[in-house]
Protein backbone atom coordinates (compact mmCIF):
# COMPACT_ATOMS: atom_id res chain seq x y z
CA UNK A 1 0.00 0.00 0.00
CA UNK A 2 2.77 2.38 0.79
CA UNK A 3 3.07 4.51 -2.34
CA UNK A 4 -0.53 3.57 -4.10
CA UNK A 5 -2.82 4.91 -1.26
CA UNK A 6 -2.18 8.17 1.29
CA UNK A 7 -1.56 7.51 4.85
CA UNK A 8 -5.25 8.07 6.03
CA UNK A 9 -6.26 5.50 3.51
CA UNK A 10 -3.66 2.75 4.90
CA UNK A 11 -5.03 3.99 8.76
CA UNK A 12 -7.87 2.80 7.45
CA UNK A 13 -7.50 -0.26 5.66
CA UNK A 14 -5.25 -1.32 8.22
CA UNK A 15 -8.16 -0.86 10.73
CA UNK A 16 -11.08 -2.69 8.27
CA UNK A 17 -8.58 -5.84 7.73
CA UNK A 18 -7.36 -6.27 11.49
CA UNK A 19 -10.57 -4.91 12.90
CA UNK A 20 -11.45 -6.86 15.98
CA UNK A 21 -7.98 -8.30 16.14
CA UNK A 22 -5.72 -5.75 17.79
CA UNK A 23 -6.42 -2.14 18.90
CA UNK A 24 -7.36 0.52 15.80
CA UNK A 25 -3.96 2.52 14.69
CA UNK A 26 -4.13 6.44 14.44
CA UNK A 27 -2.42 8.12 11.88
CA UNK A 28 0.78 8.61 13.87
CA UNK A 29 1.08 4.82 14.71
CA UNK A 30 1.20 4.04 11.26
CA UNK A 31 3.92 7.18 10.30
CA UNK A 32 6.10 4.84 13.50
CA UNK A 33 5.74 1.76 12.21
CA UNK A 34 6.55 2.67 8.87
CA UNK A 35 9.84 4.19 9.86
CA UNK A 36 10.90 1.66 12.50
CA UNK A 37 10.48 -0.79 9.19
CA UNK A 38 12.40 1.85 6.72
CA UNK A 39 9.20 1.75 4.73
CA UNK A 40 8.84 5.62 3.11
CA UNK A 41 5.26 6.31 2.37
CA UNK A 42 5.36 8.95 0.19
CA UNK A 43 8.11 7.23 -2.32
CA UNK A 44 6.64 4.80 -4.70
CA UNK A 45 9.23 2.28 -6.26
CA UNK A 46 12.19 3.21 -4.38
CA UNK A 47 14.06 1.03 -2.12
CA UNK A 48 15.06 1.58 1.56
CA UNK A 49 18.17 1.17 3.22
CA UNK A 50 16.74 -1.55 5.07
CA UNK A 51 15.84 -3.61 1.97
CA UNK A 52 19.12 -2.75 0.23
CA UNK A 53 20.73 -4.55 3.29
CA UNK A 54 18.63 -7.49 2.52
CA UNK A 55 19.56 -7.19 -1.33
CA UNK A 56 23.24 -6.52 -1.16
CA UNK A 57 24.07 -8.64 1.94
CA UNK A 58 25.89 -5.40 3.43
CA UNK A 59 25.58 -3.07 6.98
CA UNK A 60 23.62 0.17 6.44
CA UNK A 61 27.56 1.95 6.76
CA UNK A 62 28.30 -0.06 3.80
CA UNK A 63 26.00 1.62 1.87
CA UNK A 64 26.59 4.96 3.43
CA UNK A 65 29.73 4.62 2.09
CA UNK A 66 28.76 3.83 -1.49
CA UNK A 67 26.24 6.66 -1.42
CA UNK A 68 29.09 8.99 0.03
CA UNK A 69 31.54 7.95 -2.74
CA UNK A 70 29.25 8.38 -5.66
CA UNK A 71 28.90 4.54 -6.39
CA UNK A 72 25.19 4.43 -5.82
CA UNK A 73 22.85 7.32 -5.95
CA UNK A 74 20.52 7.60 -3.10
CA UNK A 75 17.95 10.44 -2.09
CA UNK A 76 17.39 11.56 1.52
CA UNK A 77 14.31 12.29 2.63
CA UNK A 78 13.48 14.00 5.87
CA UNK A 79 16.90 15.33 6.05
CA UNK A 80 17.99 16.56 9.69
CA UNK A 81 15.43 14.71 11.80
CA UNK A 82 15.27 11.87 13.64
CA UNK A 83 13.23 9.49 11.10
CA UNK A 84 15.88 10.58 8.51
CA UNK A 85 16.10 7.99 5.72
CA UNK A 86 17.42 7.16 2.25
CA UNK A 87 15.98 6.15 -0.64
CA UNK A 88 17.11 4.10 -3.72
CA UNK A 89 15.35 3.79 -6.68
CA UNK A 90 15.66 0.43 -8.46
CA UNK A 91 17.23 2.02 -12.45
CA UNK A 92 19.86 3.37 -9.98
CA UNK A 93 20.85 0.16 -7.72
CA UNK A 94 20.78 -1.80 -11.29
CA UNK A 95 23.43 0.74 -12.09
CA UNK A 96 25.75 0.12 -9.40
CA UNK A 97 25.14 -3.63 -9.97
CA UNK A 98 26.57 -3.03 -13.24
CA UNK A 99 29.15 -0.43 -12.98
CA UNK A 100 31.22 -1.24 -9.67
CA UNK A 101 30.70 -5.23 -9.79
CA UNK A 102 34.22 -4.63 -7.54
CA UNK A 103 32.31 -2.75 -4.83
CA UNK A 104 29.45 -6.12 -3.72
CA UNK A 105 30.73 -9.79 -3.76
CA UNK A 106 27.91 -11.05 -6.06
CA UNK A 107 28.31 -14.36 -4.45
CA UNK A 108 26.69 -13.83 -0.79
CA UNK A 109 23.31 -12.32 -2.30
CA UNK A 110 20.09 -14.26 -2.12
CA UNK A 111 18.78 -15.45 -4.82
CA UNK A 112 16.52 -13.64 -7.19
CA UNK A 113 16.75 -11.30 -9.90
CA UNK A 114 19.34 -8.43 -8.38
CA UNK A 115 21.54 -12.12 -7.72
CA UNK A 116 21.25 -13.42 -11.26
CA UNK A 117 22.00 -9.79 -12.63
CA UNK A 118 25.21 -9.67 -10.28
CA UNK A 119 26.30 -12.92 -11.27
CA UNK A 120 26.42 -12.18 -15.62
CA UNK A 121 27.76 -8.71 -14.32
CA UNK A 122 30.96 -10.69 -12.58
CA UNK A 123 31.34 -13.87 -15.35
CA UNK A 124 32.09 -10.92 -17.41
CA UNK A 125 33.80 -8.62 -15.32
CA UNK A 126 35.90 -11.56 -14.26
CA UNK A 127 37.40 -10.14 -11.03
CA UNK A 128 40.25 -11.76 -9.43
CA UNK A 129 42.03 -11.87 -6.11
CA UNK A 130 45.29 -10.57 -5.36
CA UNK A 131 46.68 -14.33 -4.17
CA UNK A 132 45.16 -15.18 -7.84
CA UNK A 133 47.57 -12.90 -9.50
CA UNK A 134 50.82 -13.92 -7.22
CA UNK A 135 49.75 -17.67 -8.04
CA UNK A 136 49.68 -16.90 -11.93
CA UNK A 137 53.00 -14.94 -11.60
CA UNK A 138 54.62 -17.59 -9.49
CA UNK A 139 55.37 -15.06 -6.54
CA UNK A 140 54.76 -16.20 -2.96
CA UNK A 141 56.10 -13.21 -1.42
CA UNK A 142 53.76 -10.21 -0.24
CA UNK A 143 56.51 -7.62 -0.64
CA UNK A 144 55.45 -8.08 -4.48
CA UNK A 145 52.16 -5.83 -4.13
CA UNK A 146 54.68 -3.65 -1.98
CA UNK A 147 57.04 -3.13 -4.85
CA UNK A 148 54.40 -3.54 -7.26
CA UNK A 149 50.75 -1.51 -6.35
CA UNK A 150 51.77 1.47 -7.77
CA UNK A 151 51.33 0.58 -11.35
CA UNK A 152 49.40 -2.18 -11.14
CA UNK A 153 45.37 -1.26 -12.13
CA UNK A 154 43.06 -2.53 -9.47
CA UNK A 155 40.06 -1.86 -6.96
CA UNK A 156 39.49 -2.70 -3.27
CA UNK A 157 36.15 -4.14 -2.35
CA UNK A 158 35.63 -3.00 1.18
CA UNK A 159 33.69 -5.61 3.71
CA UNK A 160 31.10 -3.60 5.71
CA UNK A 161 33.38 -2.03 8.63
CA UNK A 162 36.68 -3.66 7.98
CA UNK A 163 39.07 -1.22 8.57
CA UNK A 164 41.15 -2.28 4.95
CA UNK A 165 39.73 -3.73 2.05
CA UNK A 166 40.55 -6.69 -0.62
CA UNK A 167 42.84 -6.07 -3.64
CA UNK A 168 40.80 -7.34 -6.55
CA UNK A 169 42.12 -7.06 -10.39
CA UNK A 170 40.70 -7.62 -13.57
CA UNK A 171 41.68 -11.35 -14.94
CA UNK A 172 42.53 -9.61 -18.57
CA UNK A 173 44.89 -7.38 -17.00
CA UNK A 174 46.73 -10.92 -15.91
CA UNK A 175 48.81 -11.58 -19.32
CA UNK A 176 49.86 -7.26 -19.72
CA UNK A 177 51.21 -7.53 -15.85
CA UNK A 178 53.16 -10.74 -16.36
CA UNK A 179 54.99 -8.58 -19.62
CA UNK A 180 55.32 -5.68 -17.64
CA UNK A 181 56.85 -7.69 -14.59
CA UNK A 182 59.08 -9.45 -17.19
CA UNK A 183 60.76 -5.95 -18.69
CA UNK A 184 60.89 -4.73 -15.20
CA UNK A 185 62.64 -8.06 -14.34
CA UNK A 186 64.96 -7.76 -17.22
CA UNK A 187 65.97 -3.83 -16.70
CA UNK A 188 66.57 -4.73 -13.34
CA UNK A 189 68.98 -7.73 -13.85
CA UNK A 190 70.71 -5.55 -16.42
CA UNK A 191 71.49 -2.44 -14.58
CA UNK A 192 73.05 -4.92 -11.96
CA UNK A 193 75.51 -6.18 -14.60
CA UNK A 194 76.41 -2.76 -15.98
CA UNK A 195 76.95 -1.68 -12.26
CA UNK A 196 79.33 -4.69 -11.89
CA UNK A 197 80.94 -4.37 -15.59
CA UNK A 198 81.76 -0.41 -14.55
CA UNK A 199 83.33 -1.51 -11.69
CA UNK A 200 85.23 -4.19 -13.13
CA UNK A 201 86.12 -1.92 -15.65
CA UNK A 202 87.28 1.36 -12.62
CA UNK A 203 89.12 -0.34 -10.22
CA UNK A 204 90.36 2.10 -7.16
CA UNK A 205 93.24 0.03 -6.90
CA UNK A 206 95.80 -0.09 -9.94
CA UNK A 207 98.26 -2.21 -8.06
CA UNK A 208 98.44 -5.55 -6.09
CA UNK A 209 100.23 -6.77 -3.60
CA UNK A 210 101.09 -10.60 -2.21
CA UNK A 211 102.72 -11.30 1.02
CA UNK A 212 104.57 -14.67 1.90
CA UNK A 213 104.56 -16.21 5.61
CA UNK A 214 108.82 -16.27 4.94
CA UNK A 215 108.41 -12.31 4.60
CA UNK A 216 108.45 -11.82 1.35
CA UNK A 217 106.38 -8.88 0.04
CA UNK A 218 105.48 -8.15 -4.13
CA UNK A 219 103.71 -5.61 -5.85
CA UNK A 220 102.77 -5.03 -9.19
CA UNK A 221 100.78 -3.87 -11.88
CA UNK A 222 97.28 -4.72 -12.59
CA UNK A 223 98.36 -5.10 -16.50
CA UNK A 224 100.21 -8.35 -15.77
CA UNK A 225 98.84 -10.84 -13.46
CA UNK A 226 100.16 -11.54 -9.93
CA UNK A 227 102.48 -14.87 -9.42
CA UNK A 228 99.94 -17.57 -6.97
CA UNK A 229 102.92 -19.23 -5.42
CA UNK A 230 106.24 -17.75 -3.76
CA UNK A 231 109.38 -17.51 -5.72
CA UNK A 232 111.74 -18.07 -2.64
CA UNK A 233 109.77 -20.86 -0.20
CA UNK A 234 107.50 -21.86 -2.94
CA UNK A 235 104.41 -21.38 -0.26
CA UNK A 236 100.86 -19.94 -1.54
CA UNK A 237 100.87 -16.34 -1.39
CA UNK A 238 98.57 -14.22 0.60
CA UNK A 239 96.52 -11.54 -0.93
CA UNK A 240 96.70 -8.11 1.16
CA UNK A 241 96.82 -4.39 1.02
CA UNK A 242 100.04 -2.33 -0.07
CA UNK A 243 101.29 -0.40 2.51
CA UNK A 244 100.85 2.96 3.09
CA UNK A 245 104.47 4.41 2.22
CA UNK A 246 105.07 1.89 -0.26
CA UNK A 247 105.12 3.62 -3.86
CA UNK A 248 102.05 2.18 -6.30
CA UNK A 249 104.73 1.97 -9.42
CA UNK A 250 107.22 -0.12 -7.64
CA UNK A 251 108.14 -3.16 -9.86
CA UNK A 252 108.26 -6.58 -9.07
CA UNK A 253 112.10 -6.88 -9.37
CA UNK A 254 112.98 -4.24 -7.55
CA UNK A 255 111.00 -5.03 -4.25
CA UNK A 256 112.60 -8.85 -4.91
CA UNK A 257 116.05 -7.31 -4.81
CA UNK A 258 115.13 -5.15 -1.32
CA UNK A 259 113.80 -8.65 -0.08
CA UNK A 260 116.79 -10.42 -0.99
CA UNK A 261 119.02 -7.97 0.44
CA UNK A 262 117.11 -8.16 3.95
CA UNK A 263 116.51 -11.81 3.87
CA UNK A 264 120.94 -12.29 3.80
CA UNK A 265 122.81 -13.56 6.32
CA UNK A 266 125.05 -10.58 8.18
Amino acid sequence: MAGRKTISEIVAALNQEFEGLRPPRNYNAVVIAARRHGIDLVLTSALSIRQLERILHADHRMIRKWIDAGLLVGRQFRAHTRGSGWAIEPQDLRRFIEEHSYAYDWTVLPPGHWHTLAETVARRMRWRTLDELMAYLGYSSKRFWKDHHAWIPHQRRWHNSAPSGSVIIRADEFAIIAAEIRRLEHEHNQAGLDRRHARAHKSSHPTWQRSCNCGWILHGQWDSAPPRTCSHCGELLLTGRRPRGSSPGRSLKACTTRQDSRMRPA
